[in-house]
């Protein structure tokens, strides 16, 4: 049976500290345990939660391991459009969030989650197709509405706002995911963000909207 996912919770409730504990339990054991064997029994013990108040936050283990994956991100995403929307300084905004961006995808913890949802999709191939719904196309979508409103602002010239996010996030990884994944060290978190401020530089520049003739 395919398996969709629920609208993401409002940043109110991601924060709810029974939530957090169901998290925190959920990625300790999806790293401990294969997946099949990670029941959400298991996953309540761990959390001190009943079973009840999990799914009360989660449909499914599916979904569950999915927001353990990607904890943090859609708020990432979402206070970088709050950041845009007040400051109007798109550089800046960019250059915080490509940044963050970079070190959660390159952390330990996430790229240990990312293996295992690798291993499980080769059987459960709806595990990263929840994956790209949940979170690679509502982050992709939450970036593109930044460059969209400061299209519509007249503060750049973008005719394809998803395309944008799309390129500046793949942009934005630069050689620092390849490092990773070859066990090289990353870079330390200043060269990260150096990196992403020349990023945030080029694109902001390239977008740059022309000046309106009189």
């Amino acid at each position: 049976m395919k398996r969709g996912i629920s609208p993401g919770p409002d940043l109110a409730a991601r924060g709810s500290p029974k939530r957090q504990a169901i998290l925190e339990a959920a990625k300790r054991l999806f790293l401990e345990e294969p997946f099949n064997r990670v029941s959400m029994d298991a996953v309540a013990a761990a959390a001190q939660v009943s079973k009840v108040t999990i799914y009360a936050h989660f449909a499914h283990k599916e979904e569950l391991f999915v927001a353990a994956m990607s904890q943090g991100c859609l708020a990432l995403f979402e206070t970088a459009k709050l950041d845009a929307e007040g400051s109007g300084d798109l550089q800046s905004t960019l250059a915080r969030l490509g940044a963050g961006f970079v070190s959660m995808i390159t952390s330990e913890e996430v790229t240990a989650l990312h293996g295992v949802m690798i291993t499980e999709g080769a059987t459960r191939p709806e595990l990263p197709q929840l994956f790209y719904e949940a979170v690679v196309r509502r982050t992709t979508g939450v970036l593109a509405d930044i460059f969209r409103s400061e299209a519509d602002k007249g503060r750049i010239a973008c005719a394809d706002p998803w395309a944008t996010a799309v390129m500046f996030l793949a942009a934005v990884q630069g050689e620092f995911v390849y490092r990773q994944q070859l066990g090289r060290d990353t870079g330390t978190p200043d060269e990260i963000a150096a990196y992403a401020r020349q990023c945030a530089a080029l694109f902001v520049q390239a977008l740059s909207a022309p000046p309106t003739k009189a």
